[in-house]
């Protein structure tokens, strides 16, 4: 009970106390996001877990009634032994790894020997793997017409096609076949681009455009 300018609050608290063979503190936490494609699910064990179902899927509903023997989304990774650790990346079961911009759930089932524990379902949101402008800030004004553009490298990157234009739209939907005065170009070793020296734009950027 919290008594404040003689206002009481009374707020009730249950505990919730888990089973001994249930796993927990699961990495990612619950709710991450922007989390790496190439990230590995780890956990705590139960104290008296032996072994470990994994279930791991894009659909909370899927993952959450999955049973070994009723899995029709196919959610079901198979039995761990005893760890604590679940690479997507190299495990047979799921040799395309995770996916990019994309909400997982996954649920970790404790084997003691005699009987399993229902894991919770966590989840956590991939990252979507762009490329990000550092220079010039978004919306920045007074550019000098000799500026580059310079952004960190995405993360997966293997090279970046680059677009630039005066009209928002056109930039969004252009494509390497569009025109060259939308598409610049595609490099696959540098993190930056001048308009007054990269062809096709030798004239650089226009002024008050």
């Amino acid at each position: 009970t919290l008594d404040y300018n003689d206002v009481s609050t009374t707020t009730t608290v249950t505990a919730r106390t888990p089973d001994p063979c249930e796993n927990w503190h699961p990495r990612p936490v619950p709710n991450a996001d922007d989390v790496s494609i190439y990230t590995t699910l780890r956990w705590t064990k139960g104290d008296s877990a032996v072994k470990h179902d994994m279930y791991l899927g894009d659909d909370y509903d899927d993952v959450n009634e999955a049973t070994r023997t009723n899995d029709p989304c196919e959610v079901y990774i198979g039995e761990l032994g005893d760890v604590n650790t679940y690479d997507p990346n190299e495990w047979p079961s799921d040799p395309n790894g995770l996916e990019l911009d994309t909400t997982y759930y996954w649920r970790v089932d404790a084997n003691d020997g005699s009987k399993i524990t229902k894991g919770q379902v966590w989840h956590f949101d991939t990252g979507r793997g762009l490329p990000t402008v550092s220079s010039p800030g978004h919306e920045a004004e007074g550019i000098g017409h000799d500026s580059s553009v310079i952004w960190t490298w995405g993360p997966y990157a293997a090279g970046h096609w680059m677009y630039l234009g005066e009209d928002p739209n056109d930039v969004k939907n252009a494509t390497p076949s569009s025109p060259s005065s939308l598409y610049r170009g595609y490099s696959d070793n540098t993190n930056f681009y001048d308009p007054n020296s990269w062809p096709p734009d030798p004239n650089g950027l226009a002024l008050d455009s």
